[in-house]
């Protein structure tokens, strides 16, 4: 990543939210699409995992079918519970991560805009707020 691209990475997460937001209902689609293929990845990954201890649980232990299930049920079920809680902390240490990107973003743009504001003279102020003021009544007739 560039130094430009790493410097305004919260503008760009920002943006591409705005534009889900516009576009709510082609983010919905892509949104569930997404997780329909996360799901059937996972449930092929499962399956292969499955069948592969079932059959390294009945040449190993010389099992019948019934047995093999029953070992591989719970050593699936102990690897789940294994991966879950790894997840846990995965997610709490991204979580914390994210919350203080946004933190850290929104007080240097706070501060940014604050600085730029704060140099601009009368003129210019009232010009920002009558462009802004233009946009959003421009704006409004494509939301009504």
């Amino acid at each position: 990543m560039s130094v430009i691209a790493k410097k305004n990475l919260d503008l760009f997460i920002v943006a591409f939210l705005f534009l889900c937001l516009l576009m709510y209902d082609v983010t919905f689609e892509i949104v569930t699409e997404v997780v329909h293929l996360i799901f059937e990845v996972l449930h092929n990954l499962f399956e292969v995992v499955e069948l592969g201890i079932e059959h390294g649980v009945e040449h190993l232990l010389h099992t019948d079918r019934h047995g093999s299930q029953i070992i591989t049920f719970y050593t699936l079920m102990l690897m789940i519970g294994f991966l879950l809680y790894k997840l846990k902390f995965v997610v709490s240490l991204l979580y914390v991560s994210c919350r203080q990107f946004a933190r850290d973003s929104w007080i240097r743009r706070k501060t940014q805009l604050t600085q730029f504001w704060q140099k601009q003279n009368l003129l210019n102020r009232s010009l920002i707020g009558l462009g802004f003021l233009v946009f959003l009544y421009l704006a409004s007739f494509f939301v009504m």
